[in-house]
């Protein structure tokens, strides 16, 4: 009786085991040195990938949000291509993309080296072109199979495929979007993901998957999933029973709280030292917990924020903050909110008393703002901040209503930390009303979140009332030193 031979034994198994098996047998070339470590998330996430290769689901996108670290590159960039042209079809076209074009082809090289091995050709029939190298770009099969390696805004023009997939299309550089150029940056990946990658292949025909580590609210992953055709599969570093994470191929197995999700790879102490690195709990829970922002807070902790039933019947010192548009845009929705928040300085204490928050042209924000001054009858100034049509605002303004004022106050991350100050030290408060949930929620997901203009409309108040009254820590301080200051 003859024995099987080790390229039977091998075939048999990928054909019982599927991606995963393959996955295990390959990793000797695409990571060479390092040993394989069995784990239970690269299963799910191969069930998740063998169902795409079945055609499961063309026309939609699978995202996979997953820390880094646990084996997502080798084996979506590199061994799935290879399983799918091996068992599946040797004909079908894929386009990898990333953020670093470094990162792209280095994948692309892994992928070359496996399909052109002697283990690989001893085992599968498929066969790259003689004709192509291993630059790490573009290579194709006889059978007519591509895999075209690029950055998420290079050039695709030409290329029809059947999957197209983005790894790491964010870098994590990009989530402190605090800058104009960092939200470009991010709003340029979601272009040409609509836009160059969206027109390559027939919408209907091609599977998308975008696998990445969460770095903000308008990341690459915060834009599709709002397409109720997207497959989303999210696996944090520590498992939370509130968000957990299931599609029809599979669900996430941990059900106790911060259970780890690859302790093999990262055991406890390892995610500790991570998080040290990671240094925010911002940073944390974007890149570990997959959440664009931490639950607790970061730059504006949500423990700071204390709401009040009634101000305190003493004088204070009276203001409104607005923050404007950009100008006025044909759809309503895609106008950027207009926002107005009053507050009151009273003694030592900052109160925020009411938020002004909508979508509006220019006409209609100026009627927000005459309204705004009739509600609130004790505010003597309202402080526009100068850019988008601010400037305009207050030249139409102060010709009807006095104190209206064109002001700077530097950029919005400044004045963030700057007023943050006031929260942390207990200084802060809100007067009970709806709009506290909203106003709370976007300073804890600053600065990670696609709107934040009632962060900046409040912190450009802050900054603009909290010396409102310096006479009186003047008349402290001489209080306390026995002598006149200055």
């Amino acid at each position: 009786m003859r024995l099987p031979s080790q390229v039977e034994l091998d075939r048999d198994e990928v054909r019982r085991g599927g991606l995963y098996a393959f996955l295990r047998l390959c990793w000797p070339i695409i990571e060479q040195g390092r040993p394989f470590v069995g784990a239970r998330h690269l299963e799910l996430i191969c069930r998740h990938l063998e169902a795409a290769s079945r055609g499961e689901l063309r026309g939609r996108t699978l995202v996979i949000n997953i820390p880094p670290g646990l084996g997502k590159s080798s084996l979506i960039c590199r061994a799935w291509t290879a399983w799918h042209w091996a068992e599946i079809d040797p004909s079908a076209k894929w386009i990898f993309g990333s953020y670093s074009e470094r990162l792209s082809r280095r994948d692309s090289k892994r992928t070359h080296k496996l399909v052109s091995s002697e283990w690989y050709r001893a085992r599968w029939s498929a066969r790259l072109d003689h004709d192509t190298t291993e630059s790490g770009q573009e290579y194709s099969t006889t059978a007519g199979g591509l895999r075209f390696a690029t950055t998420m805004v290079g050039q695709v023009t030409g290329w029809h495929p059947d999957f197209k997939v983005a790894d790491d299309p964010n870098p994590p550089k990009e989530a402190d979007a605090t800058k104009g150029v960092t939200k470009k940056a991010l709003e340029a990946t979601a272009d040409a993901w609509s836009g160059t990658w969206g027109t390559r292949g027939e919408p209907s025909h091609v599977t998308s998957v975008i696998v990445q580590q969460r770095v903000h609210e308008m990341d690459l992953t915060g834009v599709v999933i709002e397409d109720e055709d997207t497959v989303q599969l999210v696996l944090p570093m520590e498992y939370d029973p509130e968000e957990h994470s299931a599609t029809p191929w599979g669900e996430d197995w941990r059900r106790d709280p911060y259970e780890l999700l690859c302790p093999e790879r990262l055991d406890r102490e390892a995610v500790e030292r991570l998080k040290r690195k990671l240094r925010t709990p911002a940073n944390v829970a974007a890149q570990l917990q997959q959440r664009p922002q931490a639950k607790s807070g970061g730059v504006f902790q949500r423990a700071w924020f204390k709401i009040v039933d009634e101000l305190p019947n003493k004088p204070g010192v009276w203001i409104q903050a607005w923050d404007c548009n950009f100008g006025d845009k044909d759809d309503p929705d895609k106008r950027d909110p207009v926002v107005g928040t009053t507050l009151v300085l009273i003694e030592s204490d900052i109160y925020v008393v009411d938020v002004d928050w909508g979508r509006s042209t220019f006409d209609e924000t100026l009627v927000r703002m005459a309204r705004a001054r009739q509600k609130w009858p004790k505010v003597l100034k309202s402080a526009v901040e100068r850019q988008a049509n601010g400037a305009a605002c207050v030249q139409t303004m102060r010709r009807k209503v006095p104190g209206f004022v064109a002001v700077e106050n530097g950029n919005k991350a400044t004045r963030a930390h700057s007023s943050s100050a006031i929260w942390q030290a207990g200084n802060g408060y809100l007067l009970r009303g709806s709009w506290n949930q909203a106003f709370i929620d976007e300073h804890v997901g600053w600065p990670r979140l696609k709107l934040d203009d009632r962060v900046d409309s409040a912190c450009h108040g802050i900054v603009e009332l909290a010396p409102a009254d310096i006479s009186r820590y003047v008349e402290f301080v001489e209080r306390l030193t026995g002598r006149k200051a200055g």
